[in-house]
């Protein structure tokens, strides 16, 4: 090994744990210089473009994956990096093809195997997402996140008792992932233990705040059990940290109708079809508004969004016409 490429490269490592990824960078491209081999240069190639990747630089990393993959071919992880990048910008059939190149390159590649994975249950391919997160299993048994999607998958089915296993064993595994609490919460309420499906839920909450289906879901309990107030206050924390999320506005306007407050329950209900107009027949139908629905601004509001869905429907035919 090349002395001067190996004292550039151990100096780029040790600036990299140090969070000098700057300096990283420029050290591993100096040991480059002086790379003489074909596993060197493609060590260090790679290197450079997980740095590049991390600081969002994707088209130079890029750049230096398909760099390793003509001098290197059989370098697995080129290909799962580059599948990666590829499915952020949502082509997943291209994510796809490169995660697939890497698994014949090296078939015990969990990390291909579950992006790949993902990738076919999010196109609607269920069994063969099931037969790849099995395989995982079998090369790593605890691995937390294929435990808590096939989990996921079960509940999806109505088989809970087995989902709560798979999530139980995810935990384990892994206490600080916050969609095996949410998952987990799921599980619990559709087995009747609202209260531990909450303690989850809040455990979720911490973990990500910005998820804001956690809020969503706690506040569905609370409105259940007529706990508006509660149901209220967690839905206004999760707006906090979503100000976007048109079904937390929903959820609580429908709180504070069931509590007669019908100017804050209006106010909601006017941001979030704001967001998102299709929730109007919601609001046309669902009999927690009843208590507002005599009053003027009600009224007006349905009116109003009853105006902009015919005409928005006028000019749809027109265009199509």
């Amino acid at each position: 090994m090349n002395r001067k490429m190996r004292n550039y490269r151990l100096m780029a490592e040790d600036f990299y744990l140090e969070g000098k990824v700057d300096r990283a960078l420029s050290f591993y491209k100096k040991a480059l210089k002086f790379s003489r081999t074909k596993d060197d240069n493609s060590l260090l190639l790679f290197n450079i473009g997980v740095i590049l990747t991390e600081k969002g630089r994707v088209e130079d990393a890029m750049k230096y994956y398909k760099k390793i993959i003509d001098i290197n071919p059989g370098y697995h992880d080129a290909y799962y990096q580059i599948g990666v990048i590829q499915e952020d910008r949502g082509e997943f059939d291209e994510a796809i093809s490169n995660y697939k190149t890497a698994l014949k390159l090296d078939s015990n590649d969990t990390m291909s195997m579950y992006n790949l994975a993902n990738l076919y249950d999010i196109q609607g391919e269920g069994e063969t997402a099931r037969k790849l997160y099995k395989r995982i299993l079998h090369l790593e048994p605890g691995h937390p996140y294929t435990l808590n999607n096939l989990g996921a998958m079960l509940e999806a089915d109505g088989r809970y008792r087995e989902a709560y296993m798979l999530i139980k064993r995810s935990l384990n595994a892994k206490n600080d992932f916050f969609m095996s609490h949410f998952n987990m919460g799921v599980v619990l309420k559709a087995l009747g233990e609202s209260d531990k499906a909450l303690e989850h839920y809040d455990i979720a909450i911490r973990l990500n705040p910005k998820y804001h289906y956690s809020y969503l879901n706690m506040s569905a309990i609370f409105i259940e059990k007529d706990r508006y107030n509660e149901a209220i206050e967690i839905l206004t924390k999760g707006i906090e940290s979503n100000p976007k999320a048109h079904d937390l506005y929903y959820n609580r306007a429908c709180s504070r109708a069931m509590l007669g407050d019908s100017k804050m329950a209006i106010d909601d209900i006017e941001i979030s079809l704001g967001m998102h107009p299709p929730l109007l027949k919601w609001v046309i139908w669902d009999k927690d508004f009843d208590a507002i629905r005599h009053t003027e601004r009600f009224k007006e509001l349905i009116e109003m969004y009853n105006k902009t869905k015919g005409k928005e429907e006028a000019d749809d035919n027109s265009q199509n016409q």
